[in-house]
This record gives structure tokens, C-alpha cells and sequence, in this order.
């Protein structure tokens, strides 16, 4: 499906045609397509971009200002107090996971593109797969998705996970070595 295809679904698509992400929508959508998102998850992550997109020209902001402190910042002190028109995407989990896709596309200090860390891009991509296509409630995910980071960075550090190298017996010595520190929730 085409950039245009998407937007004419968007109610807010002027928040991203005429606002400082404009430049950016086409190459995020297509990293989205990349990674065989669906469109109906392209489509409720451009509705949180059209968000970011309009309280950023509204703070002035450009492109080159976005890191990981300036989409904390937004998700816990806008997000709450919230005052931009209607309809705008608000969800905290799903804000969090479509605004991380925006950063592997943003120019680094050096001109090069910034690089997104190996086991946080699959984490988001496992996240994503949990929400939107197994349905889970975003609790559940986040549960799951804190144990499977605990286990990849236990096992690979912040390297690259190679998944073939897993074996059976790596989650049982992972699973094990959480039971140890589990107890019964009522004595």
C-alpha cells in the first residue's frame, strides 16, 4: 500500500504533511512494510506520529531534536495533561512502540542514521507481535516483553541476538533462575 493510501485514511494527515515530520512519514511507513507490519498497526502508528508531530510544531521543535528524552518527555508529561483537538492517538504503549520506529531514521550527529540498539529492535518488533497479532492486553505485553529483554541481554548482552544459537536448555537455565526468586503470593 502506498504513503497516499495510508494518509487519505488519516483524519489529522495535515498534522504530518505540514508539520516537522513531514519529511520522514514516506521512509517511516516504508521501514513499517520492511518489517511486514499490517496496515491496520501502520495506520494507528501514523495516528500517534500525526500526534507527536503536531505537540512538536506546537513546542517548535524540528526533527533533529528527537532522542529517546524528548519521547519520554512527551508520553509522561503531554500525554497526561493532553489538550490537542480531537482525534488524537493517546495510547501510551502503542505512542511508545510507533514513536521508537521513528528513531532508526533520524539522522545521527554525523549525518549518518542513528543506529537502534539490536535487542530493543527486537524487543519492539516481539511487542508488536504480541499486541497486533496475538492480541494481547498491553499489560500482558509489557510482562512479556521484560522477560524475553531480561532473557536476550542475559544470554547475548547488547549484541546482536542470534536466535539460531538458542537452544532448549538456554530458557530452561533462564526460567529456572527466575523460579528461584518466585514464591507463593500468600503464606
Amino acid at each position: 500500500m502506498s504513503i497516499d493510501a495510508f494518509l487519505a485514511h488519516l483524519a489529522r494527515r495535515d498534522w504530518l504533511t505540514q508539520g516537522p515530520l513531514s519529511s520522514l512519514t514516506a521512509s517511516y511507513v516504508e521501514a513499517l512494510q520492511i518489517y511486514h507490519y499490517r496496515g491496520s498497526t501502520i495506520r494507528a502508528y501514523l495516528r500517534c506520529l500525526a500526534h507527536f508531530s503536531y505537540w512538536m510544531k506546537g513546542e517548535g521543535l524540528t526533527p533533529s531534536s528527537i532522542d529517546r528524552e524528548l519521547i519520554e518527555h512527551f508520553m509522561r508529561n503531554h500525554l497526561p495533561i493532553c489538550t490537542c483537538p480531537p482525534p488524537r492517538r493517546s495510547v501510551v504503549g502503542e505512542m511508545r512502540a510507533a514513536l521508537h520506529h521513528l528513531l532508526p531514521l533520524l539522522p545521527a550527529a554525523d549525518g549518518a542514521p542513528a543506529e537502534m540498539d539490536p535487542v530493543e529492535a527486537e524487543l519492539d518488533r516481539f511487542g508488536d507481535y504480541l499486541r497486533h497479532t496475538c492480541g494481547l492486553a498491553l499489560l500482558t505485553c509489557s510482562y512479556r516483553v521484560r522477560h524475553v529483554a531480561a532473557f536476550l541481554t542475559g544470554r547475548f548482552g547488547r549484541g546482536t541476538p542470534e536466535i539460531e544459537l538458542l537452544a532448549a536448555t538456554d530458557i530452561d537455565d533462564f526460567l529456572n533462575g527466575l523460579a528461584v526468586r518466585w514464591q507463593p503470593a500468600s503464606r
